[in-house]
């Protein structure tokens, strides 16, 4: 994890949680990056969270787990970027 990497806030939310469904479908994604907020649909926010994980973004959230296991639901082929990001430190 590189000292100087920038630091991105995200959060998604997601259809309720039922029996069944504990990855529920996800509404959209909200994030905060060198001062800039935004909020995108299901299709944006997971092109911006693979664009992230490409980089050498540190991601942080408040319940991050949940939030990249409905972002892999989403998008199964942000797994391997995401392990790896886990392994480099920047999934917080």
């Amino acid at each position: 994890m590189e000292q100087d990497a920038p630091v991105a806030a995200f959060d998604t939310e997601t259809w309720l949680i039922a029996p069944g469904r504990l990855a529920p479908s996800l509404v959209c994604l909200s994030y905060h990056l060198d001062g800039e907020t935004n909020l995108l649909n299901p299709e944006d926010g997971a092109a911006w969270f693979k664009a992230q994980l490409e980089s050498d973004t540190i991601l942080v959230g408040h319940n991050v787990a949940y939030d990249v296991g409905v972002l892999v639901e989403y998008m199964p082929e942000l797994m391997p970027l995401i392990w790896q990001a886990y392994d480099e430190g920047r999934i917080l």
